[in-house]
């Protein structure tokens, strides 16, 4: 809100200027804060941004240790068929490559 005060008295031209004027800041106002949402959505679509590239970072990383487990796996399988070990040989072998 803004207030102003004249020293003599109003008349119509006052009244005139002060309904145009009245209008430009009504658009600078809604301007500025139009402005200042853009600019806090732009911040929260870059903080956003940033979260994705990091999960998809921590995907990746997971998905290589599934595809090593994968391939530690299928090795332990054909090793166990190829020299007649046992199913439960071949289980502890992978136990203990995955950690666990």
């Amino acid at each position: 809100m803004i207030e102003l005060a004249i020293l003599t008295t109003f008349t119509k031209p006052h009244q005139t200027l002060l309904e145009r004027s009245s209008e430009n800041y009504r658009i600078a106002f809604l301007t500025g804060r139009t402005r200042q949402r853009l600019e806090d959505l732009l911040v929260e679509s870059q903080l956003q941004a940033e979260e994705l590239q990091a999960q998809e970072e921590e995907l990746r990383a997971a998905n290589e240790e599934l595809q090593a487990q994968a391939n530690n796996m299928k090795a332990l399988r054909i090793r166990g068929l190829s020299d007649g070990s046992g199913m439960m040989e071949n289980f502890k072998r992978l136990i203990s490559t995955a950690g666990f």
